[in-house]
């Protein structure tokens, strides 16, 4: 039921959502997200301290690290390679 969790969360999320609900469009939990601030995901502060975050910097945040055909399996094998 957590996919479905995520699923909701993306799908509820407006343009502009606080720390929980980019972390549920993510799909990891909070404490994984708010490192990704400091990383360099573009969010804004109001005034009164809240922190804001738009659906489309998550998406072109997490772009960075997409892992593509060649390199996916070179981590796999060296996974296997280890045990």
């Amino acid at each position: 039921m957590g996919k479905i969790s995520n699923l909701d969360g993306w799908a509820k999320m407006k343009a502009w959502g606080n720390v929980r609900a980019g972390s549920e469009y993510a799909g990891v939990s909070p404490q994984t997200f708010r490192p990704f601030l400091k990383d360099g995901l573009e969010h804004v502060v109001l005034p009164s301290g809240t922190i804001l975050v738009h659906r489309d910097a998550i998406d072109e945040y997490l772009r960075r690290f997409i892992v593509k055909g060649n390199k996916a399996e070179q981590i796999a094998n060296e996974v296997i390679k280890d045990f």
